[in-house]
């Protein structure tokens, strides 16, 4: 029953995460090349919160009620689009501290190396 549950669960998720267009645009934003998905997100932010508030204003004059479901679903992916701003920010700048620059040349760090990390042999002839 587990395993089935298990299966099921992962399954639905990787669905969503595959085909949900706005799962796809977050997949995008924090791949390698995020940056020029990054302004269509917040972009997407607006339009979705747009979209919420013309459902909510069609609600309130005797609009049908299956427009509560797409007022949640609009609000629910905005919100999702206004994340997108802090944990990619965070994302790109730790990237950007912990990895070394690779334009730099590594001949030129070996002269420049500091003589602490130079090796001492004691006794040792060449």
């Amino acid at each position: 029953m587990t395993q089935f549950a298990l299966t099921t669960i992962f399954s639905i998720r990787y669905r969503l995460l595959r085909y949900a267009p706005t799962n796809i645009l977050l997949i995008r934003t924090h791949g390698r090349h995020g940056g020029r998905w990054f302004l269509l997100a917040v972009g997407l932010a607006a339009v979705f919160f747009y979209a919420a508030a013309i459902c909510t204003t069609i609600l309130n004059h005797d609009g049908p009620g299956w427009l509560n479901a797409l007022v949640i679903l609009f609000t629910w992916n905005g919100f999702k689009m206004l994340r997108i701003d802090p944990v990619t920010l965070v994302l790109r700048r730790y990237i950007r501290v912990t990895r070394p620059d690779r334009r730099a040349s590594t001949d030129v760090n070996r002269e420049e190396a500091p003589a602490q990390y130079e090796v001492e042999t004691i006794g040792a002839t060449r």
